[in-house]
């Protein structure tokens, strides 16, 4: 998408109204006026070309300065001076500079936490510290017949150092296990231990019965929480791994 406030070059089509055709070789003939955002401007004598008189004709180039392009909408016609000869117009549409760059933005930078911006800053960047069978990585290895209980030191917990994570004040949380093939294999409450940042930090407990019962493989995990709002916001995901 053209950006407001920068050069473009767009084309106009020359119409002979008498031989209902193209008209070719007008370029000297043709004055341009614009449109923009609903007010007609007046170019400055723009770079009028014509493309090709023999496989594309009646279409001319016009360049257009930053000035002359600075409008979110913009229509370009003009007229010609040879007879019967009318100009179609074009038009398109401008963004603003700030949308154009937005993509080169730092994020989460100063975006306020809940915004897009803030979200987008996540991505690929967010961090966590683990305790328990929770590698730094983020893996999780459980073994079978084990307990994972905090009282031994053994809990998964997750704590957000990134300040990437929603408010957990009154939050519930869940621990799933999903298989290879997107079927949920398990899933257990967890609890929210610090609810606010900076250190957020969501805990999840295993019995012995309940890892008795998982078949060893290969897995992947995510911790999830359902806001007091009821929106729902993944915290952490990971490849988890079930020993025999």
């Amino acid at each position: 998408m053209a950006t407001k406030g920068t050069p473009i070059v767009t084309t106009i089509l020359a119409w002979n109204t008498s031989t209902n055709s193209p008209q070719t070789a007008d370029t000297a003939n043709i004055t341009v006026r614009g449109v923009g955002d609903g007010a007609e401007f007046t170019t400055a004598a723009p770079a009028i070309t014509e493309v090709d008189s023999t496989n594309l004709k009646g279409i001319y180039s016009v360049n257009l300065n930053g000035t002359e392009n600075n409008y979110y909408s913009v229509t370009l016609g003009g007229k010609s001076s040879t007879p019967n000869v009318t100009i179609i117009p074009t038009r398109w549409t401008n963004e603003s500079v700030a949308l154009a760059n937005a993509l080169a933005s730092l994020v989460p930078g100063t975006y306020a936490a809940g915004t897009a911006g803030a979200a987008l800053g996540r991505i690929g960047s967010g961090q966590i510290t683990t305790t328990g069978p929770v590698a730094q990585s983020g893996a999780v290895a459980i073994c079978q017949g084990d307990s994972y209980y905090a009282a031994d030191g053994r809990s998964l917990d997750f704590t957000d150092v990134s300040a990437g994570w929603p408010v957990l004040t009154a939050a519930s949380v869940v621990f799933v296990i999903v298989r290879p093939d997107g079927v949920r294999l398990f899933s257990v409450a967890g609890s929210v231990v610090t609810a606010t940042p900076p250190g957020e930090k969501v805990r999840v407990e295993l019995s012995a019965l309940q890892t008795a019962a998982m078949v060893a493989g290969s897995y992947t995990f995510y911790v999830e929480a359902t806001l007091s709002s009821g929106h729902t916001a993944r915290l952490v995901t990971g490849p988890l791994e079930v020993l025999p």
